[in-house]
């Protein structure tokens, strides 16, 4: 047998197959990112470097090496010919974008998926506002052991999921035990190479080594409402009206909302700081639940933002509503009162809609019986139940009946006594109750004339410091003997706003306290210069008649100084004139005597 015709042919067979696998491409499976797949094509083109893969699929040498928002999707998907899909979708389903853009506007995602089918996306997190944020900009690689080992025997390969490299995401959301993390490519050398999760060099760790029982439960709701903020999407898109008035639904069931509706600030706080003790030591939840930073929390229900941080809002979900099934079920009701609907169109098919609710159906009833004449409004709302208010305002937003108001006739007589009224100084409820008028018209009449709002305020001061001054008086009629500090303690006589309104009025008619019982400061007797200097003159004469001075010392009066023997006070030249004249004549006579030596 011809050994060398044998190797040689198997050499040819050898490089027809390399060949032939340098033009195949691995499978891009569900929720996998677009790095791992790049990180699977080199394993499989055997290419030494890691931009001689990415050039190659990206037209770029860099552009696939961001594990967390790739660029360049445009040309991925031209040279792979789509069959892993679109710009949109692959930066929809296989990278960390839609957890970052879930609480904002569609303008955003659009500029987002727009800078990552170009050619950079250098701006793109701080168009996310990531830099900002409580996590940070650079994530870790995180994996959990236990999906890459199912990998691995189903897919022969071991790939990065995205539900594993989100921010605060400490459980694997599928088998909820700790993720390992690494943060070689927090580097500068790991951010030009390629790992799949049970790599040697990435040298991993656990996201958290101690973690207390109570700590595992909060993390494992939160891993679960980051994995759903990938896939499930706000119904009708983000809001910020609706998300405002589904927060505010929260906290009516968590009884953190006054029935004026306004927020019990105190109680949520305290709510928040004890629900997430557990946690609030950990990073990046210690920037948000901790107890200096819970109260930021209370403007996303007060004023809602567009762009605010992702976690912000996961932290308040899970706080108000557990998981992302009872939070969505509220924002569809939210957002679905804050349609326009047509009354046609919502007979037929608001039981779908709709949540199943006995307020729904109660209001659905109201407005039937209201159209077909079988009651008064009035009559109705008492036969079910409802506040007459509360269901105008809300048959009115869903459009289920047209209500027909009579608004009140603001006469030239009432609109006379209200401007009266108002020029006196009277607070706005006194003039709602002479009036009869409600609060929104009395405050319309006021601002239409920017005078008489200027002229109310002039008066509504005096009228006030007239009113409390009185109050004071009559108290120190009654107390003659009263000092600052007993009026101050006496609560209900009006002393801080005359101390914020009226300072020096109060100070010169209440008398101030007479301290007791001080000891008398004593004199201190003033400094004898004159005999200081005198007794340090005396010390330096006798000092002077043996005075040797070695030849390495410098002629200045320290070294006079030290040799003096201990007095009762430190000598301070400046002050002891006589003294350093003798001083300084010494070092004259020193001088001399070492020139002459």
């Amino acid at each position: 047998m011809d050994w060398s015709s044998t190797r040689l042919k198997a050499s040819q067979s050898f490089v027809r197959a390399l060949k032939k696998r340098r033009d195949m491409l691995p499978a891009l499976y569900e929720g996998e990112t677009l790095y791992s797949l790049l990180t699977a094509t080199q394993r499989l083109r055997a290419d030494s470097r890691a931009e001689v893969t990415c050039a190659t699929l990206f037209g770029s040498p860099v552009a696939g090496l961001r594990h967390d928002f790739p660029s360049h999707l445009d040309e991925f998907s031209r040279r792979t010919r789509g069959v892993f899909g679109t710009p949109e979708v692959l930066a929809m389903q296989h990278s960390v974008l839609p957890y970052f853009t879930a609480f904002r506007n569609q303008d955003v995602v659009d500029r987002a998926i727009i800078a990552m089918a170009g050619n950079t996306v250098n701006r793109l997190k701080f168009i996310l506002g990531l830099p900002a944020s409580p996590a940070g900009a650079n994530y870790p690689l995180s994996f959990c052991k236990t999906c890459t080992d199912v990998d691995i025997n189903r897919d022969g390969r071991a790939h990065w999921h995205r539900i594993h490299q989100l921010p605060a995401s400490y459980l694997c959301p599928i088998h909820h035990e700790l993720l390992l993390t690494s943060e070689v490519r927090l580097n500068g050398l790991g951010r030009s190479q390629l790992f799949l999760p049970g790599d040697q060099d990435l040298n991993v760790r656990a996201t958290a080594l101690e973690l207390t029982p109570d700590a595992l439960p909060i993390l494992r709701r939160f891993s679960a409402l980051s994995a759903a903020t990938l896939t499930k999407s706000l119904p009708g898109g983000f809001n910020e009206a609706s998300l405002q008035a589904c927060y505010r639904f929260g906290l009516t069931q968590l009884g953190l909302l006054t029935p004026a509706g306004f927020i019990r600030a105190n109680d949520f706080v305290s709510a928040v700081t004890a629900h997430f003790r557990p946690i609030s030591s950990l990073s990046p939840f210690h920037r948000v639940v901790s107890t200096s930073c819970s109260s930021s929390l209370l403007r996303l229900i007060r004023k809602p933002r567009n762009g605010i941080p992702t976690l912000t809002h996961l932290v308040l979900i899970e706080f108000l509503f557990g998981d992302w099934e009872r939070f969505v079920s509220a924002y569809r009701w939210e957002s679905q009162l804050s349609l326009s609907f047509n009354c046609t169109d919502l007979l037929t098919s608001r039981d779908d809609e709709l949540p199943p609710t006995d307020f729904a159906s109660a209001l659905n009833r109201i407005a039937d019986g209201y159209r077909t004449n079988q009651g008064s409004l009035r009559a109705l709302c008492t036969a079910e139940g409802v506040d007459i208010n509360t269901a105008m305002r809300w048959i009115g937003r869903l459009g289920l009946a047209d209500i027909s108001r009579r608004p009140r006739v603001v006469t030239n007589t009432v609109r006379r006594l209200v401007v009266s009224l108002l020029e006196a100084g009277h607070p706005l409820r006194d003039v709602c109750a002479q009036t009869s008028l409600s609060k929104s018209t009395v405050d319309r009449i006021l601002n239409d004339n920017s005078t008489l709002r200027a002229t109310w305020k002039a008066s509504a001061l005096e009228r006030r410091r007239k009113i409390e001054r009185d109050r004071l008086d009559d108290f120190l009629a009654l107390n003659p003997e009263a000092t600052m500090p007993v009026v101050r303690a006496t609560t209900g006589i009006g002393y801080s706003w005359l101390l914020r309104h009226d300072r020096l009025w109060l100070r010169s008619r209440v008398r101030k306290s007479v301290r007791t019982g001080m000891a008398e400061h004593k004199r201190v007797p003033r400094v004898d210069w004159s005999g200081r200097d005198a007794q340090c003159l005396a010390a330096l004469q006798i000092v002077a008649e043996s005075l040797e001075l070695s030849a390495n010392e410098i002629l200045k009066a320290p070294a006079i100084l030290r040799r003096l023997p201990k007095l009762p006070f430190k000598p301070r030249l400046e002050r002891l004139p006589e003294s350093r004249k003798y001083i300084e004549s010494l070092l004259d006579d020193l001088r001399d005597l070492r020139a002459a030596n």
